[in-house]
């Protein structure tokens, strides 16, 4: 029951977040957020499942640390982005480009 109360609490900080950053777009930007977040779950459980047929059950643990580190990395980098965004309004021209 914690775990998914860990796993989901994101997602409405995360799609607030979406919506403030481009109101105008925010359709498109909640459904790719949806779209990569079920693309990351079923990878994960590929992983999961990579791990537990090719090698110990053990190695979880370590595939489970190996992507933690890469999205504590994804979200230093992401907060980078947000900031330069915020500042320079980078997205917003390139929505209107792209719209």
């Amino acid at each position: 029951m914690l775990w998914m109360i860990a796993a989901w609490t994101f997602v409405s900080p995360q799609n607030f977040n979406l919506v403030s950053l481009v109101p105008n777009a925010s359709g498109i930007l909640l459904s790719l957020n949806n779209s990569f977040v079920q693309l990351g779950t079923s990878a994960g459980a590929g992983m999961g499942g990579v791990a537990v047929g090719g090698m110990s059950v053990m190695a979880i643990t370590w595939f489970g640390a190996a992507s933690a580190v890469f999205a504590a990395f994804v979200a230093a980098v992401s907060f980078t982005s947000v900031t330069y965004v915020k500042r320079t309004g980078a997205f917003s021209l390139a929505l209107k480009l792209i719209l």
